[in-house]
């Protein structure tokens, strides 16, 4: 979402600067509208975040830890889904993460965590 309110604001910025006039800042784009902030646990996996929309599109943002030093890795499955087509991410760490994943053309997405060894 911020790479939409950046490219937004540069192109206002653009535009003033094209018509002659200045400004100092340029107004962001409409705001994306996130949700509060979810926690999904497993034994040795924790992933935080939180989901974000701005008209059709959909984004994540969070952080995956690994929360045992046991030799196996956090997992996390994004999966944007749409009728007809689920796209599924997938991230590991064996450590912390902080993931963002943005915007896709999607209806809702569904977060599965888990470890591998």
């Amino acid at each position: 979402m911020r790479t939409v309110r950046r490219v937004a604001a540069l192109l206002s910025t653009t535009t003033l600067a094209a018509t002659g006039l200045t400004a100092l800042t340029a107004a962001p784009a409409a705001a994306a509208t996130c949700s509060a902030s979810k926690t999904t646990n497993v034994v040795g996996a924790r992933f935080s975040y939180a989901v974000c929309k701005d008209g059709t599109l959909l984004a994540v943002e969070g952080k995956l830890t690994d929360t045992r030093e046991d030799g196996c890795v956090a997992r996390v499955v994004i999966g944007f889904v749409k009728p007809g087509r689920v796209l599924n991410l997938v991230y590991e760490t064996g450590g912390t993460r902080n993931i963002e994943v943005g915007e896709w053309d999607a209806t809702s997405v569904k977060v599965t965590v888990s470890i591998r060894c």
